[in-house]
């Protein structure tokens, strides 16, 4: 594979990782205007975020069968458009119900971008440079979480929330049809007449690993704190609790996104130098 195919691939998977973590974080922009607008309490708005988290977390063994059988480029273009069709329920609803109902899609359209991304690192680049390039992967998605900061604070200045869910939803819509027509299929992906049955059998064999049971939890308490602080409740509390401004607290949420970026690249860069016998001077030269 040539270096720019590669490229090509990682830069496309990043971009739905990277629309994966701005629809995670959009609830801390449209908050107020919810609040305003459909009379949502705190407490409807933590709702919100949970059922996006519910949908997000349900598809996950389902999703990771799908990217065994179907491989990354035809799941990952499928699901966002999914996401893409609850984005557009998000916010052309006048009810909770829709809300909630368009949080779950959206959940279950984006649950396997990072996945994807993994995956198809792993089938195009050496052993050698995955842990960098999933740093780099999970910090190019991470910049979405700079986006819900300040930049989305602007767009709000210019558009409604139920506009700016319209646009991604055509955003998401346009990265969908880039990785269906611009990733390769992956040789290395599952034949597919592999059985449903083979695969869940799989998945038991996994879960039944103690290593994997002590391995799990610190991301898991780490990530699913960070995500949900993140996702909603870091503006209320800077505003509220701290007395900040919304331009203040907007230019914080940006920068804890930053220095998550920054600390998933430093992370991938000890590892592949705690793991790798070689130092490459770029991500993407030598692989094989």
């Amino acid at each position: 594979m040539s270096r720019q195919a590669a490229i090509r691939i990682f830069v496309l998977f990043a971009l739905g990782y990277f629309l994966s973590y701005v629809y995670r974080g959009l609830n801390i922009g449209f908050a107020p205007f919810l609040s305003r607008e459909m009379n949502l309490t705190a407490s409807d708005l933590g709702l919100l975020t949970s059922f996006y988290f519910i949908g997000f977390a349900l598809a996950q063994l389902p999703a990771g069968l799908a990217l065994d059988r179907y491989g990354a480029r035809r799941t990952d273009a499928i699901l966002l458009l999914v996401a893409a069709a609850g984005t557009v329920l998000y916010g052309m609803t006048h009810s909770m119900q829709g809300l909630i109902i368009g949080r779950i899609m959206i959940g279950v359209g984006v649950s396997v971008c990072l996945g994807a991304g993994f995956l198809a690192i792993a089938q195009n680049f050496p052993s050698s440079r995955w842990p960098l390039l999933n740093g780099l992967m999970v910090a190019l998605g991470g910049m979405g979480g700079v986006v819900v900061g300040t930049p989305l604070a602007v767009l709000l200045t210019q558009y409604t929330w139920r506009e700016i869910s319209v646009g991604m939803a055509v955003f998401t819509i346009a990265v969908a049809t880039v990785i269906w027509l611009l990733v390769p299929e992956s040789k290395q992906r599952m034949a597919p007449h592999e059985s449903v049955s083979k695969q869940i059998h799989g998945v038991r064999i996994i879960l039944k690993n103690a290593v994997f049971w002590r391995v799990v939890p610190f991301p898991c308490a780490v990530g699913g704190a960070f995500y949900a602080a993140q996702s909603l409740w870091v503006k209320p509390y800077l505003t509220d609790v701290s007395g900040l401004t919304a331009r203040q607290a907007d230019s914080l949420v940006s920068m804890l996104g930053l220095t998550m970026v920054a600390g998933t690249v430093i992370t991938g860069l000890v590892a592949r130098v705690s793991n790798a016998t070689v130092w490459a001077c770029a991500p993407f030269a030598g692989w094989e």
